[in-house]
């Protein structure tokens, strides 16, 4: 009695209960809903076209029997099975096509794109104990990696290119001064620009509002916000945070032995763009580095040893050296007294912004920065430090996190 019951409440076989079959129509997600979709149909045999099983009852749609794209893969990823149901023949039918295989040319998805950067959304915010993502997967890193070692079998070794081999990029030395006197170009121009504009600056978290009143949004998540409801605690701040200057080891040798821990506190620490500036060619008296006139001889996979220099001649002035700029104290900052003076500054600003921008991308191209991927730490030079920082020690992993490291695109 039972067994009758469940055999009456089961779904009509009929041809008029049958579910419609699935389309590509760009009204709806392709197969998505679809997919694994089991269901019972009379007795039939399903012919090399599929027409009996996909029949042509939308004028506007796509149907994968009419469709030339999809009517092979169809033929090969649709499969049908028979089984027996209440002692009789029947023909239930299993899709097997993927989504992404069907019918790409006819698919209309709607796709929303960011023509302007600043509609783009902000990063997401990880903790500290869950890792960044590479901006360059891991996968791809390691696809192009067998690409230049099958590409070079069977090839002379080809000596190292600088900056490996210790020498400067000599393209690339313009460009250095460029982007460090645009910097403090950019630096004097706030300060200038900040005695005018008012700027505010939450006192718990780095948020930044350009006004003499700060904004009313409730997104503070430093100390003490679920107290205040995450609203802002707004004061006055300084040019360091709106041009955050992120910090880097300065190296005396881009190519020496890495920062052990228990030297990190001796190495003195400057703007990472400093150092970057400093290693593509920008000579500075307080931080002195290394200059190498001949290419570093190789003895090992990790070893080498500096050429002999002392059959050169003394070094000629060099030629791309250019004059340098000051930072100047707040002291000396004169705010602009027109309105004409203010604008004429400001896209003076942005000008020095664009520059510093475009340039640090170049000298990144050539010379390595590497970032951690659990903590803000920057490195300048083809190997990270090896010691550990407050935020590692805290996620209770070992000393080598910077190992891990991948290049990044300051921003």
């Amino acid at each position: 009695m039972a067994t009758g019951e469940a055999l009456a409440m089961r779904t009509s076989t009929a041809p008029s209960a049958v579910l419609p079959p699935p389309t590509c129509s760009s009204r709806l997600f392709p197969l998505r809903s679809f997919i694994g979709l089991r269901w019972s149909a009379p007795r039939f045999q399903v012919p090399p076209t599929l027409s009996p099983v996909f029949p042509e009852d939308s004028g506007d749609s796509c149907q994968l029997l009419s469709c030339s794209a999809c009517l092979p893969q169809a033929r090969e990823r649709a499969s049908a099975s028979v089984a027996v149901v209440n002692g009789k023949r029947g023909c239930s039918f299993r899709l097997g096509v993927p989504t992404l295989n069907v019918c790409q040319s006819c698919q209309r998805a709607v796709v929303i794109r960011n023509e302007h950067a600043q509609n783009a959304d902000f990063p997401r915010k990880y903790s500290k104990r869950e890792k960044k993502p590479f901006p360059i997967p891991v996968l791809e890193l390691r696809r192009r990696a067998r690409e230049r070692m099958k590409a070079a079998q069977g090839k002379p070794k080809q000596p190292m290119p600088p900056p490996k081999n210790g020498m400067l990029v000599r393209r690339l030395i313009p460009v250095a001064y460029k982007v460090y006197n645009a910097r403090i170009l950019l630096i004097n121009n706030l300060k200038r620009l900040m005695k005018v504009v008012p700027v505010k600056g939450c006192k718990y978290c780095s948020e930044i509002h350009a006004g003499s009143v700060g904004h009313p949004f409730r997104t503070c998540r430093g100390m003490s916000a679920a107290q205040r409801r995450g609203e802002h605690d707004w004061g006055s701040t300084i040019v360091e945070a709106v041009f955050l200057p992120v910090e880097a080891y300065h190296l005396e040798d881009r190519l020496g032995p890495r920062i052990p821990h228990d030297q990190r506190f001796s190495v003195p620490r400057i703007p990472a763009l400093v150092e970057l500036c400093i290693q593509a060619g920008v000579d500075l008296p307080e931080y002195p580095t290394k200059r190498r006139r001949k290419p570093i001889i190789k003895i090992g996979r990790k070893e080498f040893v500096d050429a002999n220099e002392d059959d050169l001649p003394e070094p000629e002035p060099d030629r791309f050296k250019q004059p340098l700029l000051e930072e100047l104290h707040y002291d000396k900052i004169i705010a602009p007294s027109i309105p004409e003076e203010t604008a004429a500054l400001a896209e003076e600003t942005l000008e020095a912004w664009e520059a510093v921008r475009d340039g640090a991308l170049k000298l990144m191209k050539g010379y390595a920065v590497r970032v951690c991927g659990y903590c803000p730490e920057v490195h300048v030079g083809p190997t990270g430090p090896k010691h550990a920082t407050v935020e590692l020690l805290s996620t209770s992993r070992g000393m080598d996190n910077m190992d891990g490291k991948q290049r990044c695109s300051m921003t």
